[in-house]
């Protein structure tokens, strides 16, 4: 019989946190991608406009050069606006739907996942989140301007600056799994965070190498389909590309089905931070270790 669950909470070295993260993939991908479609549909509406904009205004400035269209300028910066404001807001979203689902994961020990529970947490969660992600972004533009200037460092600066970055995005996603996991007030999620981060700092990194090339490949993968088939019915298609209203609504899905894809996968890469949390909290409390312990004494 396939497994159906299996144990995140497990100090592991760098090839079990690699083996953890795909078995985690295998077991959750389907029922997780349900709840990712769900709560993402309202949102796929509002990316299927900014296509429209997008498409529109920038369709015009490729195939009829018309510079001096006021209806092409406002597409495109109506377009830009709200592509900005829905990317932030699915973003906060999606990270907050793949910690909510992990924590859920490991509460329900195999059981499934009801996705009401999952966005009830994120739901009782919203200030949190919210504060989090101020201080996020304060923090962010620190780490920038002192990544910025140590990159200018000959022969090590660029390496500096990966360091600094990559850090500080696993810091966040670690920080961002313990406020939900352990429902800590944010600073002390940071913390915790920070803790895991420097004290597990090469082990992170590695991990989060080996599984970003594996996404990268994968998202690549994904990416390019779109692209092979606007050739192919481009090659076969009599009808003027310009003047086409099937091109254009072609595009539209296409820039829609790309960025919903670039939202999922950045979701797999929060997985990782989840995995990695998971592995350094086991490994100072020993808390499935103590579960078992007391299940084998009730037994």
């Amino acid at each position: 019989m396939p497994e159906k669950s299996f144990e995140l909470r497990k100090a592991r070295d760098i090839g079990e946190i690699i083996d953890a993260y795909i078995k985690f993939l295998k077991l959750n991908f389907n029922p997780f991608f349900a709840i990712f479609l769900r709560y993402n549909s309202f949102f796929a509406i509002g990316f299927i406009a900014v296509s429209y904009f997008l498409v529109s205004g920038y369709w015009n400035l490729i195939f009829f050069h018309a510079t001096d269209d006021p209806f092409q300028e406002r597409n495109i910066l109506m377009g830009m606006g709200l592509f900005l404001v829905l990317m932030l807001v699915t973003s906060i979203l999606n990270y907050s739907l793949a910690a909510s689902y992990m924590a859920e994961y490991v509460k329900n020990k195999g059981e499934p996942i009801d996705r009401k529970n999952v966005f009830e947490s994120i739901r009782k969660m919203s200030g949190n989140i919210f504060l989090f992600i101020l201080l996020m972004g304060v923090i962010y533009i620190g780490v920038f301007i002192v990544s910025t200037f140590a990159g200018l460092i000959p022969l090590f600066g660029i390496l500096i600056y990966f360091v600094a970055i990559t850090g500080y995005r696993i810091w966040m996603g670690i920080s961002f799994m313990a406020m939900f996991y352990t429902k800590s007030e944010v600073t002390d999620s940071f913390s915790i965070g920070w803790q895991f981060t420097t004290s597990n700092f090469i082990k992170s990194v590695l991990s989060h190498i080996v599984l970003g090339l594996l996404l990268g490949v994968m998202a690549l993968t994904v990416m390019m389909v779109p692209g092979y088939l606007v050739g192919i019915i481009s090659y076969f298609s009599t009808e003027s590309l310009a003047d086409s209203v099937f091109y254009k609504i072609l595009w539209i899905i296409i820039i829609t089905v790309l960025i919903v894809s670039y939202l999922f996968f950045q979701i797999l890469t929060q997985f990782i931070n989840g995995v990695l949390f998971f592995s350094f909290y086991e490994e100072k409390n020993n808390e499935a270790a103590r579960e078992r312990i007391e299940q084998i004494g009730i037994s």
